[in-house]
């Protein structure tokens, strides 16, 4: 943080970080208010942001709180000069009558800087053996420490408490929000394997497609999913099964969802939401002391006993319903969105008529295939595994068991393999960053299953036919 904080894109985005942790780490029912200055509104007058919380986290304290947030590299004297101007402005409204009781709130002072590695500015050196008037040789002063400052300020009583937080303090606060650890780290130019936040998921799925498509669109004629979205979140923390096309087309659903809330109401979900790739990253999360929305990615292995534990660690689940499993939990249906309905969004997100309608009438009312037949990467369109032959004729068993005989049998008759060639085929293809199927761990581990996430898709990605 401490290189990062002198970047002018620390100034425009601090208010904004450290809004998200406090979504994310301050439970959403006491959360009354957050209010941090926008991009184009670091330079509003009044306090950088308030807050105003039912409850006391670690680092939100209760009640009313006032914020000032700076990059400067003399942290202590941004903090001590933003303090002093609040209280003058205070007298000042106060003198004109105005109704503004600051005693009952908590001042925050935030730097993006190391406070403790800051030396104060150097004076003139006295020559060697000079006296001041008193007879006794000047000393440098000793540096304010951040608690120190913030400790003397609380005890002048203007506001109910002092407190201020420097790079080191923001640090830990950040990881306890692996969520808005994932934005920052995107913003700062770098990224995380196995994991993305919402805005990067979305921003990876726009990627590949010929045009940008606005949220809405994947959300024509799904009304009961956004309602299930909606009724999930509100309700203390469970699992949340959708049958699609794909699991690629729930993640890409939800977030897509998230994109169309009011900022408010989306940012609180951002800054808890993260899409998981594999089983390490998946539990290291499950183990964070706040709630998260942990979806899981087309690319993680489906395992129940790893989502039942999440659960019981306080998480939100959402994955992909298996195909061939009997109803457990909660699992709604994603619903298909309707040709004529599609086809209309799309004109309105700049389809010419003719392009509208021959994407709407090949997407079979799902993203999936949408995305594959509107895409602007040869590999999305037609990925290496679609010529493969022996998966090809797998296809056509949709799923199977994986140590039962009787599926084994039919697999190797399909693909005209002895099974562990079949299986070594399977195998390679879960692998890629586009699977077409995946291995599903039973609750317990109680056997496994291969299945392909979408048959339908797989048509459409091109997979080869099968020779007579």
């Amino acid at each position: 943080l401490d290189t990062w904080a002198k970047s002018p894109k620390a100034k425009v985005l601090l208010p904004e970080l450290i809004g998200r942790l406090i979504r994310a780490t301050v439970p959403q029912g006491d959360i009354s208010k957050c209010d941090f200055a926008a991009e184009a509104e670091t330079h509003r007058p009044g306090y950088d942001g308030t807050t105003v919380t039912k409850s006391k986290t670690l680092y939100t304290p209760e009640g009313v709180c006032y914020w000032e947030l700076g990059c400067d590299q003399r942290p202590e004297q941004k903090a001590q000069s933003d303090y002093e101007k609040r209280i003058e402005e205070h007298e000042t409204r106060v003198k004109a009558g105005e109704t503004d009781d600051i005693s009952q709130a908590t001042f925050i002072a935030v730097t993006a800087c190391d406070w403790h590695d800051k030396k104060p500015a150097k004076k003139k050196a006295v020559a060697k053996g000079k006296k001041t008037k008193k007879g006794t040789p000047k000393k440098t002063p000793a540096p304010v420490t951040m608690n120190g400052w913030a400790e003397a300020r609380t005890k002048e009583k203007r506001f109910k408490e002092v407190i201020a937080y420097d790079s080191s303090r923001l640090e830990q606060w950040i990881r306890e929000a692996p969520a808005v650890g994932l934005w920052l780290a995107k913003e700062m130019g770098e990224s995380i394997a196995g994991i993305m936040d919402v805005g990067t998921h979305w921003r990876d799925i726009q990627s590949v497609l010929k045009s940008p498509l606005p949220p809405e669109v994947l959300l024509v004629t799904r009304p009961a999913i956004t309602s299930a979205f909606k009724d999930w979140l509100a309700r203390p923390a469970s699992e949340l099964a959708v049958r699609a096309a794909s699991a690629l087309e729930v993640a890409a659903t939800f977030v897509a969802w998230v994109h169309t809330l009011p900022e408010s109401e989306g940012n609180a979900i951002s800054a808890r939401a993260i899409v998981v790739e594999n089983h390490d990253t998946w539990r290291e999360l499950a183990s964070s002391i706040h709630p998260l929305i942990l979806i899981a990615s087309s690319r993680l292995e489906a395992d129940q006993e790893l989502f039942a534990n999440a659960v019981r660690n306080g998480h939100f689940v959402l994955r992909h319903a298996e195909t061939r499993s009997a109803n457990r939990g909660q699992v709604v249906e994603l619903e298909r969105m309707r040709r004529f309905d599609l086809q209309q969004a799309l004109e309105k997100a700049g389809l010419d008529d003719a392009e509208a309608r021959r994407v709407a009438h090949g997407a079979g009312g799902n993203f999936t295939i949408l995305r594959r037949i509107y895409s602007n990467s040869p590999t999305v369109q037609s990925p290496a595994w679609s010529k493969d032959t022996h998966l090809s004729a797998l296809l056509l068993a949709g799923a199977w068991e994986d140590t039962r005989l009787a599926d084994q049998e039919v697999a190797q008759r399909l693909s005209g393999l002895a099974y562990d060639k079949a299986r070594e085929v399977a195998a390679k293809w879960r692998l890629e960053t586009d699977p077409p199927l995946r291995l599903i761990t039973k609750e317990r581990g109680d056997g496994k299953t291969w299945e392909f996430l979408s048959p339908l898709d797989s048509w459409a990605g091109g997979l080869v036919p099968i020779k007579a």
